[in-house]
């Protein structure tokens, strides 16, 4: 069924081809063994140079050195960062003295809403618990996330 507001979806072995067209790479896989470095020094010079990547996902999925010699060469127009191999970020990173890189807590979107609606879901879950009733939200441990 075709979503009036999706152009195209693409398969992950178009994945290169994708990165190579895109003004914007926004990444937000979880992390598992297929996800690991997916995004590599290869595929990060796959990106144009007029382009933005932006990291909303878990880290270890961006090669972050990489992507730290792809801003500082320019090779990319920038990124917006949310997520660290290792966290919280020290001090001696490059990335805070780049004017082409935007870095923000891992949470970095977090509203009264985002904590009304959490608390709501665990309620509901507590609910369903006391009632041996499937949760919401269950994570798939065999997928990985």
């Amino acid at each position: 069924e075709k979503i009036p507001e999706v152009e195209e979806v693409w398969a992950m072995d178009r994945l290169d081809e994708l990165i190579s067209k895109v003004d914007w790479f926004v990444v937000t896989a979880p992390i598992t063994k297929e996800t690991s470095n997916l995004i590599d020094a290869r595929r990060i010079g796959l990106l144009k140079k007029d382009a933005y990547i932006v990291i909303i996902s878990r880290r270890g999925i961006v090669d972050e050195a990489a992507l730290a010699n792809a801003l500082i060469t320019k090779s990319i127009a920038g990124a917006a960062i949310d997520a660290f191999a290792k966290e919280p970020l020290s001090d001696e990173s490059p990335f805070w003295d780049m004017e082409n890189c935007i870095i923000s807590a891992h949470a970095s979107a977090y509203t009264k809403e985002m904590a009304l609606g959490r608390m709501n879901v665990f309620q509901e879950n507590l609910r369903r618990y006391l009632n041996k009733e499937n949760f919401l939200y269950v994570c798939d441990k065999k997928a990985g996330f």
